[in-house]
Parts: structure tokens; C-alpha cells; sequence
């Protein structure tokens, strides 16, 4: 059966909430560069010019946006481990 169960269903519905949390806390700068790239697929050029910044700028703000939900994600992935352990 190709459908994923209810339980990993709702582990994937558990994650993509807290991929949101963790997006939204980000700086509006970073915040908008993901979203842009990861989102909506615009390369590093176009997010430039939509935002009006160098893409330098662009690509420090793509890089400390995906450290930050990295850091979020694997403290939250821990804290899981925990709970399913005790």
C-alpha cells in the first residue's frame, strides 16, 4: 500500500507545523529570501532584484535562514527522541 499510514501522516502534518513555526520566527530578511527560493523557485538573481539587494546579500540570508531552521529542526528532532524514549 503506496498511502503513507495515519500515524505517518500525521508525524509529517507534526513536522510541516513546526517547519512553519520555525520559518516565521526567522528575520523578515531571511524569511523572505527562503521563501522566495525555496517557494517559490527563483534563482538567486531574480530574488535580488525583488528585494533590491545585492545577491551576495541574497545568498547570506538564504545561508543563515537554512542554518537556523537546521538548528530548529534537529533541537526539536532531539526533544522527540526524548519523549519517545521515556
Amino acid at each position: 500500500d503506496p498511502s503513507p499510514s495515519c500515524q505517518a501522516a500525521g508525524e509529517g502534518q507534526e513536522v510541516a507545523l513546526r517547519l512553519d513555526r520555525s520559518i516565521q520566527k526567522l528575520p523578515m530578511k531571511q524569511r523572505e529570501v527562503l521563501c522566495l527560493v525555496c517557494l517559490e523557485g527563483m534563482a538567486l538573481d531574480e530574488v535580488a532584484v525583488a528585494l533590491s539587494m545585492p545577491v551576495n546579500s541574497v545568498k547570506t540570508n538564504l545561508q543563515r535562514a537554512r542554518k537556523t531552521l537546521r538548528k530548529d529542526l534537529e533541537r526539536y528532532e532531539k526533544t522527540m527522541m526524548r519523549e519517545l524514549t521515556r
